[in-house]
């Protein structure tokens, strides 16, 4: 990663020289996230009615997602069509492949706005569609109705992402999620270069999605209250779960965007709906009156029954089955075990695999998950507790607890994304967590070695519903659900910035007056973000 970064900017030395970085910070522009290298020199290209969209076979998907997106940010209607169907390419933006960016990777662009055109090359398509990101933020903030031309500045702009890992956790399990408030979400992640959407579907209140083998599950597994009566958010829906179909179409939709959608099953713990759905075969025994084991929290799936295992061949295998990113999530957090300690299964797994308590059997639980998904061909992702567990080196940490955890998994050669809590939770309040705060975080360790560098894949935002689950708060569009575009905007917007941005770029102020200008974007998405007082003004 960083070798290919490096070659980038060798390539535009040579190809734009005399070039400086961007570090005016009178510069009007407001791009998010900031582009690896950038030189303003002033005028504009007018895009009016009689310009066009040009793409090749390769670039028409990213042509047709612009020319609609320009319809509605500013009103403007622009024909696609092949480049070879128009000889002269003045007043069109031009979206093509090059070979010659090679050495911008996979998602990296080269971007030239001149006086009479717009030119963006990628040597794949993913670059083509981030540069289309940028020409939609180089105009001033979208003005309400039809346009009949649009100024865009001139620029030329090599960029490249700093991390292949730039991501989102939405918490379904707790709270259901419309099919049209996730796509509106994946938009969102698309809008500002992220391309990893982590679906959180099972919790010990939820099971969201539907499993043919095991159909109870979300007949049963979905309920309004948990343990403690207190009421839930969702949604007044007739069914409060995603049927594959549904997923496919989130998939496809994310997909078209360049997003990677990786699904979470926990386990296990926070499985209480699960187990209470099929106890005979996914409970622990002898805890009745021993714990409060009818209270959701303390239910974990048991780890000494072989049918707990049958059951994630299934569970596993229709999820890797829809799913094609390379990664499940099987969570693996705060795992309460002391259902464990009593049942006989449980003690006799620990005797029959020679484990020195709970904590081995722990190990033994994560471990045979992990050959299951191998078997279907994926890996494992999880919370940093399944590090312990000491599993291949094909599997992912996410590291919440502070970077420590994420440094020692990938000193140990395991792959790691970076969530710390303190940076990048954003259910917590903003008195916790800034927006300062989350852009200043930095997901390379210090103490990194050099070569361990490239585990460090990068940085996820995890929205959990723990906090604004209450069912009074619920009011479709305006109630817990604008509360999370309030949870996670701007912070988000901060992360992506440190996910894609070189580190030396970096700069709060700059950064500020940046998303300053991003208030009127945001609020014509509709966008109910948290106008913070260090950006916006008391």
């Amino acid at each position: 990663m960083v070798t290919r970064v490096i070659l980038a900017i060798i390539s535009i030395a040579a190809v734009a020289q005399g070039q400086t970085d961007q570090t005016d910070q009178t510069n009007p522009l407001a791009v998010i996230p900031r582009p690896m290298k950038m030189e303003v020199p002033g005028g504009k290209f007018v895009l009016t009615k009689q310009s066009a969209i040009l793409v090749t076979a390769d670039t028409r998907s990213e042509g047709q997602y612009l020319a609609r997106q320009l319809v509605a940010a500013a009103g403007l209607t622009l024909e696609v069509m092949g480049a070879s169907e128009r000889k002269d390419h003045a007043g069109c933006i031009v979206l093509r492949l090059s070979a010659d960016r090679k050495d911008l990777g996979a998602e990296g662009y080269w971007l030239e706005v001149r006086k009479d055109r717009a030119i963006a090359e990628a040597p794949a398509p993913a670059g083509v569609f981030y540069a289309c990101q940028t020409i939609l933020q180089l105009p001033p903030p979208p003005v309400e109705g039809e346009k009949t031309s649009l100024a865009i500045p001139q620029v030329k702009i090599a960029d490249a992402p700093r991390f292949p890992w730039r991501g989102l956790m939405l918490d379904t399990g707790r709270c259901y999620y419309h099919m049209d408030w996730l796509k509106r979400y994946i938009d969102l992640l698309a809008r500002y270069k992220m391309n990893r959407f982590h679906w959180h579907l099972t919790e010990r209140v939820g099971w969201r999605i539907e499993i043919r083998k095991y159909p109870e599950l979300t007949r049963h597994g979905v309920h309004k209250t948990d343990a403690d009566k207190k009421p839930l958010a969702g949604g007044k829906t007739a069914r409060e779960y995603y049927t594959p179909g549904e997923i496919r179409e989130i998939l496809a939709y994310a997909r078209n965007r360049r997003v990677m959608v990786i699904p979470e099953i926990e386990m296990p713990g926070h499985c209480g709906l699960a187990v209470g759905t099929y106890p005979k075969q996914l409970a622990c025994e002898g805890v009745a009156g021993r714990l409060r084991g009818a209270h959701l929290v303390n239910r974990i799936f048991c780890a000494g029954k072989d049918t707990t295992f049958e059951f994630f061949e299934g569970v596993l295998g229709e999820v890797s089955d829809l799913f094609p990113a390379p990664w499940v999530h099987i969570g693996g957090d705060e795992p309460i075990m002391d259902a464990w300690k009593i049942c006989p299964k449980c003690q006799a797994r620990i005797k029959a695999e020679n484990l020195k308590n709970v904590h081995g059997l722990y190990n033994y639980f994560i471990k045979r998950v992990e050959k299951i998904l191998a078997k279907k061909g994926k890996r494992l992702y999880g919370w940093e507790e399944v590090a312990r567990a000491g599993l291949s080196s094909g599997a992912t940490i996410q590291s919440w607890h502070g970077i420590g955890p994420g440094l020692a998994a990938a000193k140990r050669g395991n792959d790691v994304v970076m969530s710390p809590s303190s940076h990048c939770y954003l259910d917590m309040s903003y008195g916790k967590v800034s927006v300062a705060r989350s852009y200043s975080f930095e997901p390379m360790p210090a103490n990194m070695p050099a070569d361990k560098m490239r585990h460090i894949l990068g940085v996820e935002a995890p929205m959990w519903m723990d906090r604004w689950r209450n069912w009074a708060q619920y009011r479709p569009r305006t109630g817990t659900l604008a509360r999370v575009d309030y949870q996670v905007f701007p912070r988000l917007i901060a992360l992506a910035e440190v996910g894609w941005s070189p580190k030396k770029l970096r700069d709060w102020d700059d950064f500020r007056r940046r998303l300053k200008a991003h208030g009127g974007r945001l609020g014509k998405m509709n966008v109910r973000y948290y106008r913070d007082p260090a950006v916006w003004g008391n």
